[in-house]
């Protein structure tokens, strides 16, 4: 079974607290939404919503702030002056 990111618990938190709506985005068919949401909430991760597609680009023009492991989402939050941080896989 995967683990999420060591931190990645105390950050999402830490975003509630200052009142983001945290969209997790993930590259999954539709179809993986009930068993994504359940490992979300078993690793103890808040979220408002889950967006499954492989384009999380179409989530930019209502986003602040991307956090992910794809240079090429990256790459377009850059384009699209959108805050954006890699995060790195684990080992």
């Amino acid at each position: 079974m995967f683990t999420p990111y060591q931190d990645a618990g105390l950050f999402l938190s830490s975003l509630r607290e200052f009142g983001f709506h945290i969209v997790i985005a993930s590259h999954r068919v539709k179809e993986a939404l009930d068993a994504t949401a359940r490992w979300l909430q078993a690793n103890n991760l808040v979220f408002d919503e889950i967006h499954l597609s492989y384009d999380k680009t179409v989530l930019f023009d209502a986003c602040w702030g991307v956090v992910d492991d794809s240079p090429f989402t990256l790459y377009k939050a850059k384009k699209a002056a959108i805050v954006s941080r890699l995060s790195y896989l684990q080992s």
